[in-house]
């Protein structure tokens, strides 16, 4: 059984993920701030959410693939944010482009709910039909996200 994944931001990459993700067998739950972008991932099998704390309610693994680091902010401690839904046993992954500081800065303040966060950078050309990330954070937070594939 694989684990159920969220996924917060469903434009260009994450809808392209979300769409595969289903396709081999996982459950997928999803959110975007833009209505239009979730009504498509529902049509091919995601499970729509109301807020990034729903989806980390509903998720083992949270994959955050939004436009900049002010949406991974708001995504992560804003109102309705990951850390509300409580992450003790959850594993946040961040395929954004965030700055180091707010990284830093989320990581810390999630810390304190438990759980964990990734930060993971897209190595080769989106186009591709696989994608490459290069991954950083605890081993035990890695270890979550193979175990559950």
């Amino acid at each position: 059984m694989t684990a159920p994944i969220g996924f917060i931001g469903l434009g260009l990459m994450g809808s392209a993920a979300t769409k595969y993700l289903v396709a081999e067998g996982y459950a997928v739950t999803g959110y975007d701030i833009v209505a239009d972008k979730v009504t498509a991932a529902q049509a091919n099998g995601v499970r729509p959410a109301s807020s990034p704390a729903e989806v980390a309610r509903e998720s083992d693994i949270v994959i955050i693939c939004v436009t900049s680091t002010a949406a991974v902010e708001e995504a992560v401690l804003g109102p309705g944010g990951v850390v509300e839904a409580g992450t003790a046993d959850k594993v946040l992954v961040d395929i954004s482009t965030t700055e180091t500081d707010t990284y830093m800065f989320i990581q810390k303040a999630s810390a304190g709910v438990g759980g964990g966060l990734i930060h993971a950078i897209r190595t080769n050309d989106a186009g591709a039909n696989t994608l490459l990330f290069r991954a950083s954070g605890a081993t035990a937070n890695a270890d979550k996200t193979t175990a559950a594939a």
